[in-house]
Formats: structure tokens, sequence, C-alpha cells
């Protein structure tokens, strides 16, 4: 029952609530940090080469020095010593050079140019020579090419090539040839591809064949110099690339001078 005249003073537990409430009123305001002046440590930073983590403890790379040479222009063949790894070469395929060596009439012509030095004769010609010995067959003559590496020389281009281009035996003499009568002789079994494109050209039972046959074969006694290369200049002044061919075959069989000479 409210009893009207108890004290108005709070009871115990209201007496200790506002002790509380001092003793918190007392409290002195919280704490804050300012972290703008504490010192940062910069993040670790690849360079674009470096893949090992800032805690890789592995020794750093080791430079590699690497020879290297420079190839002159006119090496046109992976020989860089090319007669002495071109004996190499015939050994490591013996079977394709013994072939090579049955359908050559004359094999030791082409084995001295086989192993020329390149001081003797460059890159470029000693393909040339080679080239006119396996013109007959080309399926071998690429075969070759690829044995020992050969870089066909790029050719600049021009307005009209052919018009402006010169052969590689355009200065051949063929009177040379008459120096030689025995191998002049043996020409239709050397070289049968040659003659199977003069009859080709010409036409094999026609005048102009026979003609051109005569006037090649002719000895020095009945047909001077002179005489003679003009008469197969103009007999083959048709066709150029037939008196090219012949101009090839010269210069090959002008390398073996073991033959006879007749003045």
């Amino acid at each position: 029952m409210f009893d009207s005249h108890s004290p108005l003073t709070p009871p115990a537990e209201t007496a200790h609530d506002d002790l509380l409430i001092e003793l918190k009123g007392a409290r002195k305001p919280s704490v804050t940090f300012d972290l703008c002046h504490l010192p940062v440590k910069e993040p670790f930073i690849l360079s674009p080469t470096d893949n090992a983590s800032p805690t890789d403890n592995t020794s750093p790379p080791v430079a590699v020095d690497l020879a290297a040479h420079s190839v002159p222009n006119s090496i046109l063949v992976a020989l860089l010593d090319r007669d002495k790894e071109m004996r190499g070469l015939v050994q490591h395929n013996r079977q394709f050079f013994d072939s090579l060596k049955l359908h050559l009439p004359n094999w030791s012509c082409f084995e001295n140019t086989l192993y020329c030095h390149r001081s003797q004769l460059n890159d470029k010609d000693w393909m040339d020579h080679i080239g006119s010995a396996l013109r007959a067959m080309p399926p071998t003559l690429d075969r070759f090419k690829a044995l020992v590496g050969y870089i066909e020389e790029s050719t600049p281009l021009k307005v009209d090539q052919e018009a402006y281009s010169e052969s590689p035996f355009e200065q051949v003499d063929i009177v040379s040839l008459r120096n030689y009568p025995s191998r002049l002789e043996r020409f239709p079994q050397s070289y049968p591809q040659f003659f199977i494109n003069c009859q080709q050209a010409l036409g094999e039972a026609t005048s102009q064949y026979r003609s051109f046959q005569t006037t090649l074969f002719a000895p020095r006694n009945e047909i001077a110099d002179a005489l003679w290369e003009k008469s197969l200049y103009d007999q083959l002044d048709a066709f150029p690339n037939l008196m090219d061919q012949l101009k090839e075959i010269i210069a090959y069989e002008a390398q073996d001078e073991d033959d006879e000479e007749i003045a």
C-alpha cells in the first residue's frame, strides 16, 4: 500500500545508478589514432624481366656468351669450309654419290669441281658448274642442292629482266671446244639431253638440224675457227637458250685439261 508520508529520496538502487552516471561523466574521452604520420613501407616491385619473389634467395641468372660469325653474302651453301665438309658429306651420302658416278661420263672432272676450294671457285660459279653437269637430271640436281643447303641468290627486280640479264656463260669462247676433238666426238653420248633439245628446236629430220651437226663436228682442217664460230652463232641465233646450254657444256669441259690440245 502506498505510503504518502514516506521520504521522497530514491531507493538505494537509484542512488547507485546515479553514482554510475557520475563516474561515467568523469571518464576521459576516447582516444583516436592518426595514422597519416606513420612510416609506410614501399611495396616490392618486380622488374619486367625479374620473375623472382622478394624472398627468393636463388642466384641471379648467368649471362651466356654465344660465339657468332658474320657470313659473307658470297656464301650460298651451308658449308663453311666447303671443300673439306663436302668430302664428309659424300661419305655420309655414299649411295647417292655412287649412283651419281654411274650416270656421269666424266666423273673425275666432276669430282674436281666437287672438292674445289672456295678461293678458286665461289659458291655461285661452283653451283653453276655442277648444275651444268646435272642439267639432264633435274631431280638429282634438286637433291644435291638440298644436301649442301644451297640458297638461291636473290635477283633484284628489273623493268625487263630478260632483256637486261646476262648469262653467266656469256663470255665463254666456244672455239676453245675445238682444242679437244676427242671430247667433241663423245658429245652425243656425254650430253644426250642437249641434242634432244636441239632436235626439238631445229627439227630432227630437217636440213637445219643436219647442218648444225655437220658444223659442230667439222674438224679444223675443213672449217676455220672464225667461220665455224660464225656458222654456229647464225644457226642458233633464233634459239639463244641452246647457245647458252652449249656454252655451259664447253665451260664444264674446259675445266679438265688432261685431254690433248690441237693448235
